[in-house]
Protein backbone atom coordinates (compact mmCIF):
# COMPACT_ATOMS: atom_id res chain seq x y z
CA UNK A 1 0.00 0.00 0.00
CA UNK A 2 2.61 2.55 1.05
CA UNK A 3 2.10 5.82 2.94
CA UNK A 4 3.45 9.30 2.25
CA UNK A 5 3.30 11.77 5.13
CA UNK A 6 2.80 15.42 4.10
CA UNK A 7 3.43 18.29 6.54
CA UNK A 8 2.76 21.92 5.52
CA UNK A 9 4.93 24.44 7.36
CA UNK A 10 5.59 28.14 7.79
CA UNK A 11 8.03 29.28 10.49
CA UNK A 12 7.63 26.09 12.54
CA UNK A 13 11.18 25.70 13.88
CA UNK A 14 9.86 25.21 17.43
CA UNK A 15 7.88 22.10 16.47
CA UNK A 16 8.96 20.54 13.17
CA UNK A 17 12.02 18.62 14.34
CA UNK A 18 10.12 16.98 17.19
CA UNK A 19 7.22 16.03 14.89
CA UNK A 20 9.40 14.59 12.13
CA UNK A 21 11.51 12.68 14.66
CA UNK A 22 8.35 11.28 16.25
CA UNK A 23 7.11 10.10 12.85
CA UNK A 24 10.51 8.54 12.13
CA UNK A 25 10.55 6.73 15.47
CA UNK A 26 7.04 5.31 15.04
CA UNK A 27 7.05 4.57 11.30
CA UNK A 28 7.26 1.17 9.60
CA UNK A 29 8.61 0.06 6.23
CA UNK A 30 5.29 0.95 4.60
CA UNK A 31 6.00 4.66 5.19
CA UNK A 32 7.95 5.61 2.07
CA UNK A 33 8.49 9.33 2.62
CA UNK A 34 7.88 12.22 5.00
CA UNK A 35 7.55 15.40 2.94
CA UNK A 36 7.71 18.81 4.62
CA UNK A 37 6.28 21.41 2.23
CA UNK A 38 7.27 24.89 3.29
CA UNK A 39 5.64 28.21 2.45
CA UNK A 40 8.77 30.34 2.61
CA UNK A 41 9.81 30.23 6.26
CA UNK A 42 12.30 32.80 7.53
CA UNK A 43 13.50 30.57 10.36
CA UNK A 44 15.24 27.15 10.48
CA UNK A 45 12.18 25.06 9.64
CA UNK A 46 13.65 23.49 6.48
CA UNK A 47 17.06 22.79 8.00
CA UNK A 48 15.58 21.16 11.09
CA UNK A 49 13.14 19.07 9.05
CA UNK A 50 15.99 17.84 6.84
CA UNK A 51 18.15 17.05 9.87
CA UNK A 52 15.34 14.90 11.27
CA UNK A 53 15.15 12.90 8.02
CA UNK A 54 12.29 14.50 6.09
CA UNK A 55 12.28 15.49 2.44
CA UNK A 56 12.03 19.27 2.87
CA UNK A 57 10.94 21.35 -0.11
CA UNK A 58 9.67 24.85 -0.82
CA UNK A 59 6.20 25.02 -2.36
CA UNK A 60 5.90 27.05 -5.57
CA UNK A 61 2.79 28.60 -4.03
CA UNK A 62 2.34 29.71 -0.43
CA UNK A 63 -0.75 28.71 1.52
CA UNK A 64 -1.51 25.54 3.45
CA UNK A 65 -3.89 24.12 0.82
CA UNK A 66 -1.44 24.77 -2.02
CA UNK A 67 1.46 23.36 -0.01
CA UNK A 68 -0.40 20.15 0.82
CA UNK A 69 -1.51 19.75 -2.80
CA UNK A 70 2.09 20.16 -3.93
CA UNK A 71 3.24 17.54 -1.45
CA UNK A 72 0.54 15.16 -2.67
CA UNK A 73 1.68 15.66 -6.27
CA UNK A 74 5.14 14.37 -5.29
CA UNK A 75 3.86 11.28 -3.50
CA UNK A 76 4.58 7.89 -5.06
CA UNK A 77 2.34 5.86 -2.75
CA UNK A 78 -1.32 4.90 -2.80
CA UNK A 79 -2.07 6.52 0.54
CA UNK A 80 -1.56 10.11 1.73
CA UNK A 81 -1.37 11.17 5.37
CA UNK A 82 -1.57 14.89 6.19
CA UNK A 83 -0.13 16.07 9.51
CA UNK A 84 0.26 19.53 11.04
CA UNK A 85 3.72 20.57 12.24
CA UNK A 86 2.73 20.74 15.93
CA UNK A 87 0.78 17.46 16.06
CA UNK A 88 2.12 14.07 17.16
CA UNK A 89 0.03 11.13 15.85
CA UNK A 90 -0.56 8.18 18.19
CA UNK A 91 2.34 5.72 18.39
CA UNK A 92 0.34 3.14 16.45
CA UNK A 93 -0.64 5.51 13.61
CA UNK A 94 0.73 3.30 10.84
CA UNK A 95 -1.03 0.10 11.86
CA UNK A 96 -4.19 2.03 12.76
CA UNK A 97 -4.38 3.56 9.27
CA UNK A 98 -3.52 0.29 7.52
CA UNK A 99 -6.12 -1.58 9.57
CA UNK A 100 -8.80 1.01 8.75
CA UNK A 101 -8.08 0.80 5.03
CA UNK A 102 -8.06 -3.01 5.08
CA UNK A 103 -11.53 -2.88 6.68
CA UNK A 104 -12.76 -0.85 3.73
CA UNK A 105 -12.77 2.55 5.43
CA UNK A 106 -11.85 4.96 2.66
CA UNK A 107 -10.55 7.96 4.61
CA UNK A 108 -10.42 9.27 8.13
CA UNK A 109 -8.65 10.99 10.99
CA UNK A 110 -7.72 10.52 14.65
CA UNK A 111 -9.23 11.94 17.80
CA UNK A 112 -6.82 14.07 19.81
CA UNK A 113 -5.67 15.16 23.24
CA UNK A 114 -3.85 18.34 24.23
CA UNK A 115 -0.32 18.49 25.57
CA UNK A 116 -1.57 19.91 28.87
CA UNK A 117 -4.08 18.44 31.31
CA UNK A 118 -6.51 21.25 32.07
CA UNK A 119 -10.03 20.01 32.72
CA UNK A 120 -11.84 22.34 30.32
CA UNK A 121 -9.79 21.08 27.36
CA UNK A 122 -11.43 17.68 27.88
CA UNK A 123 -14.56 19.16 26.29
CA UNK A 124 -12.75 19.79 23.02
CA UNK A 125 -11.01 16.41 23.22
CA UNK A 126 -14.41 14.69 23.62
CA UNK A 127 -15.72 16.57 20.59
CA UNK A 128 -12.95 15.15 18.38
CA UNK A 129 -14.30 11.65 19.01
CA UNK A 130 -17.73 12.52 17.57
CA UNK A 131 -18.30 11.92 13.86
CA UNK A 132 -20.35 15.05 13.21
CA UNK A 133 -20.29 18.17 11.04
CA UNK A 134 -17.21 19.64 12.75
CA UNK A 135 -14.99 16.62 12.11
CA UNK A 136 -11.92 16.80 9.92
CA UNK A 137 -9.90 19.73 11.21
CA UNK A 138 -6.20 19.64 10.44
CA UNK A 139 -5.23 18.96 14.07
CA UNK A 140 -6.88 15.55 13.75
CA UNK A 141 -4.56 14.68 10.85
CA UNK A 142 -6.10 12.92 7.83
CA UNK A 143 -5.44 9.86 5.71
CA UNK A 144 -6.92 9.48 2.25
CA UNK A 145 -6.12 7.37 -0.84
CA UNK A 146 -4.24 9.36 -3.44
CA UNK A 147 -6.76 8.29 -6.09
CA UNK A 148 -9.66 9.74 -4.07
CA UNK A 149 -7.68 12.89 -3.28
CA UNK A 150 -6.99 13.47 -6.98
CA UNK A 151 -10.58 12.64 -7.94
CA UNK A 152 -11.76 15.42 -5.61
CA UNK A 153 -9.10 17.84 -6.95
CA UNK A 154 -7.37 18.06 -3.59
CA UNK A 155 -7.65 21.00 -1.22
CA UNK A 156 -9.23 24.20 -2.48
CA UNK A 157 -6.30 26.56 -3.06
CA UNK A 158 -8.63 29.53 -3.10
CA UNK A 159 -9.25 28.93 0.62
CA UNK A 160 -7.22 30.82 3.21
CA UNK A 161 -8.81 28.99 6.14
CA UNK A 162 -10.75 25.77 6.87
CA UNK A 163 -9.44 23.97 3.79
CA UNK A 164 -9.42 20.70 5.76
CA UNK A 165 -13.09 20.94 6.74
CA UNK A 166 -14.08 21.90 3.22
CA UNK A 167 -12.25 18.93 1.71
CA UNK A 168 -13.81 16.48 4.18
CA UNK A 169 -17.23 17.97 3.46
CA UNK A 170 -16.79 17.23 -0.26
CA UNK A 171 -15.33 13.80 0.42
CA UNK A 172 -18.25 12.74 2.62
CA UNK A 173 -20.72 13.34 -0.22
CA UNK A 174 -19.27 10.28 -1.97
CA UNK A 175 -17.28 8.26 0.57
CA UNK A 176 -17.44 7.25 4.23
CA UNK A 177 -15.16 9.13 6.61
CA UNK A 178 -14.17 7.64 9.94
CA UNK A 179 -12.63 8.76 13.22
CA UNK A 180 -10.06 6.44 14.74
CA UNK A 181 -10.49 6.98 18.47
CA UNK A 182 -6.82 6.94 19.36
CA UNK A 183 -5.41 10.27 20.36
CA UNK A 184 -2.94 12.39 18.48
CA UNK A 185 -1.27 14.96 20.75
CA UNK A 186 -1.93 18.58 19.85
CA UNK A 187 -0.30 21.75 21.11
CA UNK A 188 -2.50 23.76 23.47
CA UNK A 189 -0.67 26.99 22.57
CA UNK A 190 -3.88 28.58 21.25
CA UNK A 191 -5.57 28.05 24.62
CA UNK A 192 -2.55 29.09 26.67
CA UNK A 193 -2.83 32.65 25.38
CA UNK A 194 -6.61 32.93 25.06
CA UNK A 195 -9.61 32.19 27.27
CA UNK A 196 -11.09 28.75 26.51
CA UNK A 197 -14.64 29.98 25.97
CA UNK A 198 -13.41 32.86 23.85
CA UNK A 199 -11.60 30.38 21.58
CA UNK A 200 -14.78 28.32 21.26
CA UNK A 201 -16.75 31.43 20.35
CA UNK A 202 -14.21 32.45 17.71
CA UNK A 203 -14.22 28.90 16.29
CA UNK A 204 -18.02 28.76 16.16
CA UNK A 205 -18.30 32.14 14.45
CA UNK A 206 -15.59 31.17 11.97
CA UNK A 207 -17.51 28.03 10.99
CA UNK A 208 -20.75 30.03 10.73
CA UNK A 209 -19.22 32.75 8.56
CA UNK A 210 -17.42 30.16 6.43
CA UNK A 211 -20.69 28.34 5.71
CA UNK A 212 -22.34 31.67 4.89
CA UNK A 213 -19.73 32.33 2.22
CA UNK A 214 -17.88 35.13 4.02
CA UNK A 215 -14.90 36.37 1.93
CA UNK A 216 -11.98 34.03 2.60
CA UNK A 217 -9.14 36.50 2.92
CA UNK A 218 -11.13 38.66 5.30
CA UNK A 219 -12.27 35.67 7.36
CA UNK A 220 -8.69 34.41 7.73
CA UNK A 221 -7.49 37.86 8.78
CA UNK A 222 -10.25 38.21 11.39
CA UNK A 223 -9.48 34.73 12.79
CA UNK A 224 -5.75 35.40 13.06
CA UNK A 225 -6.30 38.78 14.69
CA UNK A 226 -8.89 37.42 17.13
CA UNK A 227 -6.64 34.70 18.57
CA UNK A 228 -3.28 35.55 20.10
CA UNK A 229 -0.69 32.80 19.65
CA UNK A 230 2.95 33.44 20.41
Amino acid sequence: MGITVIIPTFNEEKHIQRTVQWLQDTRSDSVKDIIVVDGGSKDRTLALATAAGASAIISPKKGRAAQMNHGASLAKTDLLYFVHADVLPPKTWVTDIESAVQKGLVAGCFSYQFDCDRWYLKITEWATRQNWFAVGGGDQTMFVPRQVFEELDGFGEELHIMEDFEFVKRLRRKYPFTIICKNATVSARKYEHNNFFYVQLVNALTVLFFNMGFPQERLARIYRNALKVR
